[in-house]
């Protein structure tokens, strides 16, 4: 969720690399209101589309998290991409239904897909945006969308945090899926272990049954992560503190690559990114160092999406019509 005030633009800063390979562990959105009475998710609901899905290509990669033993990989890594990647401004977002992009992701069927949702103050539902920056398709969850702060794909859905809680107020948040061929969603209730923290970030891993939540406030100037299990026969699934990031900010977004290498993490000025080795997990990467990748100022960051090839990522900033910002190595 924006801060409504006191919020600087980041200026240009040059890449940095440190300490890729350091292996020191540090271990431990607006909700106006508590959750409305009487509103409830339905564990299982259908999806309401405004335009047919987009066509599924043969060539996109369907996997998520660390690649099995010997299966390919894009071989790049974290800082290949802090120190080769170049800027380039893409398209401007047409929709003007899309006024406050807090999180975007790229499916994992069909590459030139970034969906992308709103803030807190719109109703539940995901827009397909194209590569000239035009909406593909609509759909709508069958669900409440309190404080909706960021998105993740797998290999056959799409991942919407409904985790904002900048007054820790609500006794429960919430992660939802949505498949992308039958448009069926879940809700996965969560609480947390300790508190109710605030959180604009989140990763789901391969299997789509393991999310991380990185939050965004900020003890000793380092948010903490999360882990919890996507159980959808569970009355509640239960967060567990895994640690605290390696490096401070406030954190607005998180993705992970396709083949599960590179985690990226944005605050509202700085990009972080993370290697992670097979069969690691997303919080143990984590909390080891990454490097400062290339960003541009942004209005109001917090969006971030890993290209499904590995070789790039994008960032969006909120308000009206806004410029996708695109970096790619050459």
């Amino acid at each position: 969720m924006r801060p409504r005030i006191g919020k600087a633009v980041r200026k240009t800063r040059p890449v940095r690399a440190i300490a890729v390979f350091a292996v020191t562990l540090f271990v431990g959105g607006c909700s106006s209101a508590d959750e409305p009475t009487g509103a409830s998710d339905p564990p299982t609901a259908s999806m309401a589309s405004e335009a047919p899905l987009p066509p599924v290509s043969s060539t996109t990669s369907t996997r998520s998290g660390p690649p099995p033993a010997g299966a390919p990989s894009t071989g790049i890594s974290a800082i290949d991409l802090c120190v080769g990647a170049v800027h380039e401004s893409g398209p401007v977002v047409a929709d003007e239904r899309l006024t406050e992009i807090s999180g975007i992701a790229f499916s994992r069927r069909n590459p030139t897909v970034l969906y992308a949702h709103n803030d807190s103050g719109d109703v539940a539902r995901v827009f397909a945006l194209a590569d000239d920056g035009t909406t593909s398709d609509v759909f709508t969850a069958e669900a409440v969308a309190l404080d909706w702060e960021d998105a993740s794909t797998t290999a056959d859905a799409v991942f919407v945090a409904d985790i904002g809680d900048n007054l820790g107020i609500r006794p429960s948040v919430r992660i939802v899926r949505v498949d992308e061929v039958t448009r069926v969603n879940t809700t996965y209730p969560i609480t947390y272990m300790g508190g109710r923290p605030d959180a604009e970030a989140l990763i789901v891993e391969e299997t789509g049954s393991v999310a991380t939540i990185i939050t965004k406030d900020r003890p000793d100037n380092r948010a903490r992560i999360f882990e919890v299990r996507l159980d959808p026969a569970a009355a509640v699934n239960e967060a567990v503190e895994r640690g605290a990031l390696a490096v401070g900010g406030v954190v607005s977004a998180a993705d992970l690559s396709a083949d599960g290498s590179v985690i990226a993490v944005r605050t509202y000025d700085t990009i972080w990114l993370f290697d992670r080795v097979p069969g690691q997990s997303v919080a143990d990467a984590l909390m080891l160092a990454p490097c400062e990748a290339p960003s541009v100022p942004e209005v109001q960051g917090e969006s971030i999406a890993i290209h499904i090839d590995g070789r790039g990522y994008t960032t969006i900033s909120e308000g009206l019509n806004p410029t996708r910002n695109d970096f790619r190595l050459p």
